[in-house]
């Protein structure tokens, strides 16, 4: 198996870690506080939309961004975002005393 092979291999497992970590972490957190008699009540509701509500929507913007196109429309986005923020920068005169 080549570099390149192993790369992309390396980059679908990572996703897909990336959203079964958010999703079994925050459920492991929502069963230990019905456990615990001291968990606040607002910080279980918090984990539970996080639980329910972040990872289906980070699911598409994680596998999309596997996408090629993508990927270079992003980068070409940003090179220009990146590089008029550049020229700007030359063209204000700095105030020196």
């Amino acid at each position: 198996m080549g570099t390149a092979e192993r790369l992309k291999a390396a980059a679908t497992c990572v996703s897909h870690l990336i959203v079964v970590c958010i999703s079994y972490v925050s459920a492991s957190c929502v069963y230990i506080s019905y456990r615990v008699a001291t968990f606040d009540p607002d910080m279980r509701l918090i984990i539970a939309v996080l639980y329910s509500v972040l990872t289906p929507l980070l699911n598409p913007f994680i596998y999309s961004l596997r996408n090629k196109e993508l990927q270079d429309a992003l980068k070409r986005a940003f090179c220009r975002y990146s590089a008029a923020s550049h020229t700007f920068r030359k063209t204000v005169p700095s105030i020196s005393s």
